[in-house]
């Protein structure tokens, strides 16, 4: 998964990202797959987050998958995931950082609450902290 994440990333920085993700051009990946996936699977989608802030120092890509996958799984989350999530905002400042880049507005209003809480003050405007 680390060698399509990195494709996705590579791929969004040559494409123009507005495009439909189905028309991005490396046949080898299905980028839709990925950015949907926190619709079908929560934990592939989480280790797809994961991946992405660890191997990558692009902002514009990381809020990218922080409006995809991420915000996906926050929509309806399992305790368990729920958990993970507050978990790695309290250990990465990286991830607590993402968080900002989702839309609370589609979310229950006790997970948007706990992402409030989760992300500690940081905004979408601070720099991208470091791993």
């Amino acid at each position: 998964m680390t060698e399509a994440i990195s494709a996705w990333q590579e791929s969004f920085r040559q494409e123009d990202s507005k495009r439909a993700l189905s028309d991005w051009t490396d046949p080898s990946y299905d980028f839709e797959e990925l950015y949907l996936s926190g619709q079908v699977d929560p934990e592939r989608a989480l280790a797809c987050v994961t991946i992405a802030l660890h191997n990558h120092d692009d902002p514009e890509f990381l809020f990218f998958v922080a409006a995809g996958p991420l915000e996906d799984i926050l929509r309806d989350p399992t305790q368990e995931i729920l958990e993970r999530v507050r978990v790695e905002a309290r250990r990465t400042a990286r991830f607590r950082w993402m968080l900002t880049g989702v839309w609370t507005h589609g979310l229950r209003p006790d997970v948007a609450e706990q992402l409030k809480i989760a992300v500690a003050g940081m905004t979408e405007n601070d720099p991208l902290p470091a791993i």
